[in-house]
C-alpha cells in the first residue's frame, strides 16, 4: 500500500513527495464531521467514499490554534491531534473563485425569476401601499387639461426660374400652428465695413525702382548653390568634383584677397554687373591626391 498523501482541498497541490515538510491531517471519518469538512473544501461529500482515508495539508489551518496537541506534537513523536469543532479554513489557491452562501445564492435566483415574469404578471401581484422611506414625501400633480401637442408641418416650395415655363417643384409643406413658446430674436443692427484704400508708391524714375536695380539676392545664390551641387553629383568621377570645387575655392580666395575690384557698398553698384573673368587653378594636388586615394 503507498504511503504517500495528498491534500483533498482542490486546486491545491501539496503532497508527501513534492513538499515532505508539511504536517498532513486525516479528514475525519465520522459523517458529521466529514461533511463540515467537505463543505469547507467546496467538495461533494458522496464523491467520495465514507471510508477511504483523505488528508488535509497544514496550509488550510492555523496550527498553533486549530491543534490540540500542538505543543506535544512539537516536542515528541506524538501524532498530531485537531480540536473537535474545527474544520479547513484558509484556502489560499482558491482566491480566483466567489464564496457564495446557500442563502445568498437563493435569493439571488428568486430576484432573476422575479424580473423574468411577464409584466402583466408583475402588475397583478400584491402592492405595498408604504414603499417610501420615513420622511419622504410624495407629491403628485393632477392636471385638469393637458397641454396642447406641438404641430409642426413641413411646407418649403423649391422653384426653379426655367426661361421656357416649366411647372416649379414643390415639396413638403411646413406650418407651426403653436407659436407661443418661441423665442423671439433681437434683429443683429447693421454692420458698416469702411472700403479699403491701398497706397502704392510709383518711382519718377523707373530705373531708381528696386526691381530694375541688378544686384545679388539671398534667393539667388541659394539657387546657384543648388545648381553647384546638382552639377557635381551628375560628374561621374571624383575627380572632376574635386577639380570642380578647387576651383570655386580658388575663385573665393581671390575674390577675398582683392583681385576683383568691386563696389564696397550698395550705393556704388554699377548699372551691369561685371563680366565673368577665368581663373587658371593649380590642380596638381589635386589629382595627386585622388591618385593616391
Amino acid at each position: 500500500m503507498s504511503n504517500r498523501k495528498w491534500c483533498f482541498v482542490p486546486k491545491c497541490t501539496s503532497t508527501s513527495s513534492t513538499t515532505p515538510p508539511k504536517i498532513f491531517v486525516s479528514v475525519p471519518k465520522a459523517a458529521a464531521q466529514r461533511k463540515k469538512w467537505f463543505d469547507a473544501a467546496r467538495r461533494d461529500v458522496k464523491s467520495v467514499s465514507s471510508t477511504s482515508t483523505m488528508y488535509c495539508c497544514e496550509d488550510h489551518f492555523d496550527l498553533e490554534k486549530d491543534m490540540e496537541n500542538y505543543l506535544q506534537y512539537k516536542m515528541s513523536t506524538v501524532r498530531a491531534r485537531m480540536n473537535p469543532n474545527i474544520a479547513p479554513h484558509k484556502f489560499a489557491c482558491q482566491l480566483s473563485s466567489t464564496k457564495r452562501v446557500f442563502s445568498e445564492k437563493r435569493a439571488r435566483q428568486k430576484h432573476i425569476a422575479k424580473y423574468l415574469q411577464p409584466a402583466a404578471a408583475r402588475r397583478a401581484g400584491p402592492s405595498t401601499e408604504k414603499s417610501e422611506p420615513e420622511g419622504v414625501e410624495v407629491i403628485e400633480e393632477e392636471h385638469d387639461e393637458l397641454p396642447e401637442p406641438l404641430t409642426v408641418e413641413v411646407q418649403s416650395q423649391l422653384q426653379s426660374e426655367d426661361p421656357f415655363g416649366a411647372t416649379p417643384l414643390q415639396g413638403p409643406s411646413t406650418t407651426i400652428s403653436n407659436t407661443n413658446d418661441i423665442p423671439e430674436f433681437d434683429e443683429p443692427e447693421s454692420i458698416k465695413i469702411e472700403p479699403i484704400q491701398i497706397k502704392r508708391e510709383y518711382y519718377e524714375d523707373e530705373s531708381e525702382a528696386p526691381s530694375n536695380k541688378r544686384f545679388c539676392f539671398d534667393d539667388d545664390l541659394s539657387a546657384f548653390g543648388r545648381l553647384v551641387e546638382q552639377k557635381l553629383r551628375m560628374m561621374p568621377t571624383e575627380y572632376g568634383k574635386r577639380l570642380v570645387m578647387q576651383k570655386i575655392e580658388a575663385i573665393l580666395h581671390e575674390a577675398e584677397s582683392g583681385v576683383y575690384d568691386y563696389p564696397k557698398s550698395d550705393s556704388e553698384l554699377p548699372e551691369q554687373c561685371p563680366p565673368f573673368v577665368a581663373v587658371e587653378v593649380d590642380v596638381s594636388c589635386v589629382k595627386q591626391e585622388v591618385e593616391e586615394s
